[in-house]
């Protein structure tokens, strides 16, 4: 999958506070199945709760999850406004 999809942004720039919903997981590997293991799934609604340097918190459904930044690069969203937590 190309690392572009028109009208997304990487999770790993969604600030804090904001929701959004996934459009895509762009890494195949381990580490992309991790990601899908928790929840992180094509049109999943995600809330980006807290934020440091290299890791975010991300509530998924009732469940909060750290996420790496690298990691989150890899998961494409897109803001919806009709998501509430």
């Amino acid at each position: 999958m190309n690392e572009y999809i028109a009208g997304t942004l990487a999770l790993s720039m969604v600030p804090r506070g904001h929701c959004v919903r996934v459009v895509g997981v762009l890494i195949s590997t381990a580490e992309g199945n991790r990601l899908r293991e928790l929840g992180i799934v094509p049109n999943a609604r995600l809330r980006v709760a807290h934020e440091n340097g290299s890791s975010l918190l991300i509530e998924v459904g009732q469940a909060h999850v750290i996420v790496g930044r690298c990691m989150a690069h890899w998961v494409r969203v897109r803001f919806d406004p009709d998501i509430s937590f």
